[in-house]
């Protein structure tokens, strides 16, 4: 009895070895062979030596988790590149996978997860990401699958699209912006008249988003205000 007992408490640890399973990992430059070296400003990284090559340099990149799915060990990078770190929409994941052959594969850059939360779920790394852009609702997400084996992104769930939000502000008013600026602490109006919008409130690039998107507006004092703050091009 001893002897089936031993082997189906052997056989049950041999299975949860080799289970799927997700490690979220305190932000670090070194696991296992996977390095990260900076060079002239811009991070690399290394396996066993060897640079990897990604799809996009990165300013900054950092390891955040691990993914073990069968033979393959997926591993999540979080990384900024294209601007600087204020803006969020720099902010992105890459997965480099290697499986047991040692061949090592480079996602696509993808969005990055909601508060750093990743799931496994039958063989794929679940990811729930956010609206990225300024003016987005608070309960924006979208949902994607990634496969390390295949390399492949699999969505699930879009966030809302660009046209959404145009037809929204359409019909708003730039009173309704500023008041919308009030509630969130952005109303901030400096010594030249204009609004001053500061890195807590994204630069302003929600505001003047909804405002460049509004239809026949209401030209009154909200209104100059804010077509003044939001004369720049680069809004």
């Amino acid at each position: 009895m001893k002897r089936y007992l031993l082997f189906f408490f052997g056989f049950f640890l041999a299975n949860i070895t080799f289970a799927d399973n997700y490690e979220s990992i305190e932000f670090t430059k070194k696991i296992d062979n996977l390095k990260i070296i900076k060079v002239d400003d811009i991070d690399y990284l290394y396996i066993d030596g060897s640079r990897i090559t990604t799809p996009s340099d990165f300013y900054v990149l950092s390891i955040a988790g691990k993914a073990i799915i069968d033979d393959t060990t997926s591993y999540i990078i979080w990384g900024g590149s294209g601007g600087t770190i204020d803006s969020d929409s720099n902010l992105h994941y890459i997965f480099v996978n290697v499986d047991q052959n040692k061949k090592v594969t480079v996602s696509k850059i993808f969005p990055e997860a909601y508060d750093n939360s990743i799931n496994i779920i039958n063989g794929l790394i679940a990811v729930k990401y956010p609206n990225d852009k300024p003016y987005s609702d608070k309960d924006d997400f979208g949902y994607y699958k990634y496969n390390p084996n295949a390399n492949k992104m699999i969505i699930t769930n879009s966030v809302k699209s660009d046209a959404y939000y145009e037809k929204t502000f359409a019909k708003y008013s730039a009173k309704q912006i500023v008041e919308k600026m009030k509630a969130e602490e952005c109303y901030l109006v400096g010594n030249d008249g204009l609004l001053n919008f500061p890195h807590s409130c994204n630069y302003g690039n929600g505001y003047c988003y909804m405002f460049k998107s509004m239809k026949d507006p209401i030209k009154d004092q909200d209104y100059d205000l804010l077509k003044k703050s939001c004369a720049d091009p680069y809004y």
